[in-house]
């Protein structure tokens, strides 16, 4: 009986290190994403900055 306790317990514990292990990975995963969107969604903002900007440029009237 004791040894069936022993054995439970290690399962609790490895169940327990394997959740966090899973939470820890997917916390980083999501992170990960995070990072990509807010990378690409600047890029994309500073890339139609400059075509604005471009565009202002070559259509606003030149003062003399």
């Amino acid at each position: 009986m004791k040894s069936f306790i022993v054995i439970a317990m290690l399962a609790l514990l490895a169940g327990c290190n394997t959740i966090d292990s899973t939470y820890n990975s997917a916390q980083n995963i999501v992170q990960g994403v995070k990072d990509d969107v807010v990378g690409i969604t600047a890029g994309t903002l500073e890339s139609v900055s400059g075509i604005i900007r471009d565009t202002a440029d070559k259509t606003d009237p030149k003062g003399e």
